[in-house]
């Protein structure tokens, strides 16, 4: 009820005196709705009333209905994406939504289609207000195209442009300004043709058949006079249409030309004359051009007055072209022209002067190469003096390196292979069991640690290493450390010590607290290694903004001119008992390395027979984050999986049983996979499934792309790649594959297992 009708019915129930005075003010009531309505009809925007429980149109003026293109009665009770103003009904629902929430929605360029398929850009303005105490929906909708592409039109004029400065690539030039004209037309078919003395040895196209460019240079034929022959069956300016743009005999009084010279017809096949295909194949009625075509576009380009080549746009649609497209197609074709001069003139001038230049430099060119002749042949000589050096050099590092990695590679083999044979054998008693396996087990981290090592200094060699950033306590990192080694110096009649600068405090660093841990076990290693008897002590002391770590010991020292040497990898201290001690000469060098990642620096400092020092430096800046809390996880034989599924991918059989070995006691149910494509497939038959573990080398179909299917299939699925690949690079990849979490072979048992429980405690 509209506020005239609420208080025609009011005022039914007033005296006679008061009606006289409330009639006035009926009037005006009545005079303001239909002032309200009079601009409601006649506005420039599309004005849309919507009901604001239901949403459903209630009202709507001309100028909207012009719009959608079609009649009020078939707006009227629809929604607003039931009449093209959205994509989507769910789209639609959650603008509707967020309207009735904030009052307010604004869309700055939206596309409404209408039934013919054309479409219209709009801006989308929707307000909430109360009419008689009830709220209504008003939705104002402006068209914009005119404004849009105008924009569309500068945007293209400027990247012509750009491509024409910033490249003297004719050829490549002319591909890349097609692309951007047809993104802008999104014409079926375009390409550019030059002539050059009534020829066309340039031509470049896309979306044109491939035989096109083969038929460019028989375009029309000539008597001898040089007029084009007609023979009656076609109007010739249809016929030989191109010849006749490009030549400039283009009659502009016809109804297809412009005053610019272009030709252009959005229903071309009412031109073409019935041609068998005996006169295709001869030639003699060439009509590759247009066939089949029926919006055709030819504008001339100019270089000056002279017209030097054309822009020909081909669409199989009816009415792809206007008369204002075709206008701003000329301004383009003149920008092209005027390039195209100048970069002719350019190339002109350019052989110009190289051509001078040749001339006056090649004598002192000829001086200069026999004098450079000469100090190379010196520098060559010098050159091979020190490359012979260093190569002696090389050859001894390397084969000592390799004689000492060979060593140290086999003798943590020999026991892995050695008692290993010993653990088949029959009635063997369990505490012997126990040893050997305690055996195998350590010699097998040994050799791990040779081929981490291996693996770091070829990762530092291609400037692939990574550093991590975390909360670090590096109290707590002390005391770790500490309690690992203090067993392993025991053994070797050693005391072991630390010391920390502020025990009492939570000392926290965002740092790599892995490489930072690595780094100290390098030292400590060397320090055991190298120490006969006596102590050893490692720690941390904080001044002003660094930390230093150190690690002291009272062994065998190092000679001041073999303290630098010692950071050098593939280099060990030569010694005359130097067989007693075991290492690949990678350890020092590493940690250089890892300390220089981290901003620091490493240094030490020693005595012959009085032992040494080494320290290494990292910025430290005091942190007001409170102390990190470490979480209780399971141990490995309490978790309990037995409502999960896990999908194991795997085509490796000993890596597979061992595996499902350690997910044995969970009580998950486990699915199996022994390549890519038997992985997906499970996952589209098992809704059930959890979590995946994925390999990455897997026949058929590799892991990565595996995990690409499966995440499109389940984005929320997690998958953890467990894979003998180990280099950055491979992490990087998986990740970017869709893996949501990376192991590298041989796999940390303890970490592997909390790794699984916290994606499965969410799932």
């Amino acid at each position: 009820m509209s506020q005239v009708e609420k208080f025609r019915e009011d005022s039914q129930n007033l005296k006679s005196s008061d009606k006289n005075k409330d009639m006035l003010i009926y009037e005006k009531l009545e005079e303001s709705e239909m002032r309200y309505r009079r601009l409601f009809e006649t506005a420039k925007d599309g004005i849309l009333i919507l009901d604001f429980n239901t949403g459903n149109i209630v009202d709507a003026n001309p100028f909207i209905v012009k719009i959608i293109g079609s009649p009020l009665e078939e707006i009227l009770g629809k929604k607003l994406w039931e009449i093209g103003l959205f994509s989507n009904k769910e789209e639609s629902e959650l603008a509707f939504i967020e309207l009735k929430k904030n009052s307010y929605i604004r869309f700055e360029d939206m596309p409404i289609q209408k039934q013919t398929g054309k479409v219209t850009e709009v801006e989308f303005i929707s307000n909430v207000y109360l009419a008689n105490n009830i709220k209504v929906i008003q939705c104002n909708i402006r068209d914009i195209t005119e404004r849009k592409q105008t924009e569309r039109k500068q945007e293209l004029t400027a990247k012509i442009l750009t491509i024409l400065n910033s490249q003297n690539n004719w050829k490549r030039s002319i591909n890349n300004i097609l692309v951007e004209i047809k993104d802008y037309t999104r014409i079926e078919a375009i390409g550019i043709r030059l002539k050059k003395n009534e020829d066309f040895p340039f031509y470049e196209s896309i979306g044109f058949p491939e035989y096109y460019s083969k038929t460019e240079n028989t375009l029309c034929s000539r008597n001898e006079k040089g007029e084009i022959i007609c023979e009656g069956k076609e109007d010739p300016y249809v016929k030989c249409i191109c010849d006749n743009i490009i030549s400039g005999q283009t009659d502009l009084s016809l109804p297809y030309f412009t005053q610019g010279g272009s030709f252009y017809s959005n229903n071309f096949s009412i031109f073409l004359a019935p041609t068998n295909d005996s006169e295709k194949q001869l030639g003699t009625c060439n009509r590759s051009s247009t066939e089949n075509w029926e919006s055709i576009a030819l504008v001339p380009l100019y270089s000056g007055e002279k017209i030097i080549g054309l822009l020909q746009m081909n669409d199989k649609r009816l009415d792809m072209f206007s008369l204002e497209n075709i206008e701003f197609f000329e301004e383009i074709g003149n920008t092209i022209g005027i390039a195209f001069n100048r970069i002719q003139n350019e190339n002109k001038i350019r052989e110009s002067e190289e051509a001078l230049k040749k001339q006056n430099t090649d004598y002192l060119n000829l001086n200069i190469r026999l004098t450079e002749s000469l100090n190379r042949i010196q520098l060559i000589n010098n050159e091979l003096i020190t490359a012979n050096i260093k190569a002696k050099e090389s050859d001894k590092l390397k084969s000592a390196f390799m004689a000492n990695m060979s060593h140290e590679i086999r003798t943590p083999m020999n026991a892995i292979v050695g008692f290993s044979e010993f653990l088949l054998e029959p009635g063997l008693n369990p505490q012997k069991l126990m040893d050997f396996a305690q055996i195998i087990n350590s010699s097998s981290q040994q050799l791990l640690s040779i081929i981490s090592d291996i693996i770091d200094i070829s990762k530092i060699e291609a400037d692939q290493i990574t550093i991590g950033s975390e909360w670090v306590n590096i109290n707590n990192l002390l005391d770790e450390l500490f309690v690992i080694y203090k067993k392993i110096v025991k053994l070797k009649g050693l005391s072991l010590s630390h010391c920390k600068d502020r025990p009492d405090e939570i000392i926290q660093i965002k740092s790599d607290g892995n490489r930072i841990k690595q780094i100290i076990c390098n030292l400590l290693n060397n320090a055991i290694k190298f120490t006969k008897e006596g102590k050893i002590e490692f720690g941390y002391k904080i001044k002003e903004n660094v930390i230093a770590f150190y690690v002291t010991d009272t062994g065998i020292g190092i000679t001041p001119e073999n303290q630098e040497l010692i950071f050098e990898r593939f280099r060990q201290i030569e010694q005359k008992d130097s067989l007693i001690y075991g290492g690949n000469g990678l350890g020092l060098s590493i940690s250089r390395a890892l300390a220089e990642k981290l901003e620091g620096t490493i240094t030490v400092k020693s005595e012959l027979g009085s032992g040494s020092t080494f320290t290494f430096t990292i910025p430290y800046i005091k942190q007001i984050e409170p102390n990190i809390k470490s979480v209780q996880t399971p141990k490995p034989g309490e978790y309990n999986w037995n409502e999960k599924t896990i999908l194991l991918v795997e085509d490796d059989i000993n890596n597979h049983a061992y595996i499902e070995a350690l997910l044995n006691g969970t009580k998950v149910k486990m699915v199996h996979a022994w390549d890519g494509r038997e992985a997906v497939d499970n996952v589209k038959l098992h809704s059930e499934i959890s979590l995946v573990l994925m390999d990455i080398k897997l026949p058929l179909i590799n892991g990565l792309e595996a995990t690409r299917l499966i995440k499109q299939i389940r984005p929320q699925l997690p998958v953890i790649a467990q894979t003998a690949y180990a280099l950055s690079r491979d992490r990087e990849d998986a990740i970017e594959a869709g893996c949501d979490d990376y192991f590298s072979k041989p796999i940390e048992k303890e970490k592997f297992m909390k790794t699984i429980n916290s994606y499965l405690s969410v799932v």
